[in-house]
């Protein structure tokens, strides 16, 4: 404030007229903190400030759809809206910038606009109800399989953006009804209401065309937009089942088969699988027409019955296979051009006639095990009707009992392949290979046509050659002949050294 006296002369007197002028500062903003921020609808944002210098300051918060502090929406005086520190609100989902304009005694001044302020909705949350299920189970075949035991879980979720969707892993199916809707399709679709999906039940079970074996956890996966998927991680075993031929027919035909003794066939699209049980019920002869596989197979010794594997096809046989002799007729595995590979097999209720038969024609079968008769007689026998193979990983017709017969065709192979010793049974043979490796043990063997060493394996003695047989050695390194070499060799066939 500036004082001041004015004096006015005149011809008759003097006038003196005090007075003061004010100098009022500019109004000024010398700072602002209005940096942006996030937050949910609902949940306060930090208050936002300017200070500002000047005299009769007034102050005015406005919003603005852009970052300008241009054609804003005054906020009155709500929130701290006229005066120097405003709190946005979050009331409403979208991005807001703001500014304040200042106004004092001598000017105004409006404040840089702020960042943005940006409220989101509440996120969609959903849950499951556990996050595993085991112990479901049935036994492959039967009626359970048909309707397998199921579990179940539920899913329920709030501010849902859209559908969650179930997928289902690849050996379990799922359905929204219990015991029923399960379908191939891996997908089921939840639809909220208005953003809320309350508890759904989900009920899940393993498919029904399993073959036998443990399912180790697989994950449902539980999924929507906005919101990180749960799984469920769900296992179960399907466990084998005893089957019983009951007519003649094709190993993959459910008419082939039942569940016990003379009963009713099995469900449409079921027959033995790999770990299943199987009883060929006398009679009733069953043909492999497409690969197969299984636990075991057991005759029954009342009626001739057979077994018939169809060219290039395959049965795998994890475990025993029980031929017994039949009480008339012949019980019969014919391999023909097949191929069967068994753990062991078994000749049982021996005696004198022929009876129980191994037949291969062009095929082969591999036994890793022992191939065994109960009798000394003859009635066990293995007849080459061409030039199959015989793969043995242990004994031949020599436990409990040594018995049987061995019919040999020309150009027919019996191998030994065992990984370590082994005893050759005391038949005539067309193709002998001793392969593997260890002490091969022979005693009165013939070879007619071609003895081949193979592996590492050796000769205990030298067999009895045919007039024509050929001693052969087929190995990549080089080893040193044993007995079976003897000089002279009058076999016309002579010694052939190869390397394959």
């Amino acid at each position: 404030t500036f004082n001041y006296t004015v004096i006015l002369t005149g011809g008759c007197s003097n006038i003196t007229a005090p007075g003061a002028i004010n100098v009022n500062p500019i109004t000024t903003i010398s700072n602002q903190s209005t940096g942006g921020q996030t937050q949910i609808i609902g949940f306060p944002f930090t208050h936002i400030t300017v200070t500002a210098s000047g005299v009769g300051l007034s102050y005015q918060w406005y919003s603005n759809t852009t970052a300008s502090t241009s054609g804003g929406t005054s906020l009155l005086s709500a929130n701290g809206g006229q005066t120097s520190s405003y709190t946005p609100q979050s009331t409403s989902i979208g991005t807001l910038y703001y500014y304040c304009i200042v106004t004092g005694t001598c000017n105004n001044v409006t404040s840089a606009v702020s960042g943005a302020f940006i409220v989101n909705p509440i996120p969609p949350a959903f849950n499951t109800s556990t996050s595993s299920l085991t112990g479901l189970t049935y036994a492959h075949g039967t009626i359970t399989a048909l309707n397998p035991s199921q579990s179940s879980f539920t899913v329920s979720g709030t501010n849902l953006t859209g559908n969650i969707t179930i997928t289902a892993p690849t050996d379990f199916e799922i359905s929204t009804i219990s015991g029923a809707g399960f379908t191939s399709t891996p997908t089921i679709t939840l639809t909220p209401s208005s953003g809320t999906l309350s508890a759904t039940s989900v009920y899940v079970r393993l498919k029904v065309t399993l073959p036998v074996g443990t399912y180790p956890a697989e994950n449902i996966v539980c999924s929507t937009s906005g919101d990180a998927s749960q799984n469920v991680a769900v296992s179960g075993t399907v466990t084998g089942t005893t089957f019983y031929s009951r007519l003649t027919g094709n190993w993959n035909n459910n008419t082939t088969w039942s569940l016990t003794l003379g009963g009713g066939a099995v469900g449409a699209g079921v027959y033995p699988l790999d770990g299943d049980i199987v009883n060929i019920v006398g009679g009733f002869n069953v043909t492999v027409t497409a690969d197969a596989a299984c636990a075991s197979i057991t005759f029954t010794a009342t009626t001739a019955t057979s077994l018939t594997i169809n060219s290039g096809i395959n049965l795998n046989v994890s475990g025993a296979i029980t031929i017994p002799r039949s009480g008339s007729g012949v019980n019969l595995i014919a391999v023909d051009a097949g191929n069967l590979n068994a753990a062991s097999i078994a000749f049982t209720s021996g005696g004198g006639t022929m009876r129980h038969e191994i037949k291969i024609s062009t095929g082969k079968v591999t036994v890793s095990g022992d191939v065994t008769t109960d009798n000394t007689g003859t009635s066990a026998t293995i007849a080459f009707t061409g030039k199959g193979k015989l793969i043995l990983g242990s004994s031949l017709l020599a436990t409990p009992s040594i018995g049987g017969t061995l019919t040999t065709f020309a150009g027919s192979t019996v191998v030994y392949n065992a990984l370590g010793a082994q005893t050759v049974r005391n038949f005539a043979y067309d193709n002998l290979t001793l392969q593997g490796s260890g002490a091969k043990t022979l005693s009165n063997v013939t070879v007619n046509d071609t003895l081949s060493m193979e592996g590492t394996a050796t000769a205990s003695v030298s067999p009895s050659y045919g007039g024509s047989a050929t001693l052969q050695y087929n190995r990549s390194t080089a080893r040193t002949a044993g007995p079976e070499w003897i000089s002279p060799i009058a076999a016309s066939g002579g010694i052939i050294i190869r390397n394959t």
